[in-house]
């Protein structure tokens, strides 16, 4: 039996789906996408955190904001 593995990383969330809508992350380029695969993926916190002021994201407690995600391996 195969077990997928999985892995967690920060990511920035342009959108959570408390929202009543799908996660929006920000991708690679700074921009909002729905696709998770396109999600901008961090090993930690401030990794994220200097990413998102490079490209003038300002983050808050409520969106965007920083946050793990668990992705397939």
């Amino acid at each position: 039996m195969s077990r997928s593995k999985t892995v967690d990383f920060f990511v920035i969330f342009a959108r959570p789906e408390q929202f009543q809508a799908p996660n929006h992350y920000y991708a690679m380029d700074g921009n909002a996408t729905s696709e998770k695969c396109n999600a901008e993926k961090f090993n930690s916190f401030d990794e994220a955190k200097d990413f998102a002021q490079t490209k003038g994201i300002e983050l808050t407690n409520t969106v965007p904001y920083i946050g793990r995600e668990t992705f397939s391996a």
